[in-house]
């Protein structure tokens, strides 16, 4: 998995916007 604390880690600080993927390999996030 990708650790990008700039697309990655957004999972961690808005959990009501990454895709219900726990790799975090593919979410979206409202940059």
């Amino acid at each position: 998995m990708n650790a990008e604390p700039k697309s990655h880690g957004v999972n961690v600080l808005k959990p009501c916007t990454f895709d219900l993927r726990p790799d975090g390999s593919h979410l979206f996030v409202a940059r």
